[in-house]
């Protein structure tokens, strides 16, 4: 048995993963929006907002950045400000690139090792929000694999350079 359709099958299953993640991320932020227009619009014409709407839209917008996160890691979607580098041969920027995504390989699970214990320690001291006391950990927790999935996307996008793969 080769390597190579383990492989094929990993970076399926990656890709399939970020792209899903990504599509998750949307759904949340489409959600968010529509609570805060009927939460506006609730308070505007009926003085009756949606009890934490604020909780309730800050917690949707942080889980949707890290699920999209995965998914921009993975197609090198990143801003990237080239203006020093363009005059650079292809393998000059192709070497910058890979170091850029392993750098945020690196960062992304720092941030999931981190969040992991500052969710546990939330949890353990019983931590919630303002209006409607939900446990602050929950977003913790929903963060912390798609910064996982970000640093192996980062990683393997950043190898498969290597090997002459852009995508």
């Amino acid at each position: 048995m080769t390597g190579a359709p383990v492989e094929g099958a990993g970076i399926r299953l990656l890709d399939g993963l970020c792209r899903m993640l990504g599509v998750l991320s949307g759904v949340v932020l489409v959600a968010a929006s529509a609570m805060t227009g009927v939460s506006v619009l609730g308070r505007y014409f009926l003085s009756w907002p949606i009890p934490g709407d604020s909780e309730i839209a800050g917690l949707a917008l942080a889980v949707a950045i890290s699920l999209a996160m995965p998914w921009c890691a993975w197609r090198r979607g990143h801003v990237v400000v080239d203006v020093a580098t363009t005059r650079l041969p292809r393998r000059g920027r192709v070497a910058l690139d890979m170091a850029g995504g392993l750098l945020l390989a690196g960062v992304a699970m720092l941030l999931a090792w981190r969040m992991g214990v500052g969710g546990v320690e939330m949890r353990a001291f019983g931590d919630e929000s303002m209006v409607l006391r939900l446990p602050t950990w929950i977003g913790f927790a929903l963060a912390v694999p798609c910064f996982v999935v970000t640093a192996v996307a980062a990683l393997v996008a950043a190898l498969r350079m290597a090997g002459g793969t852009p995508e």
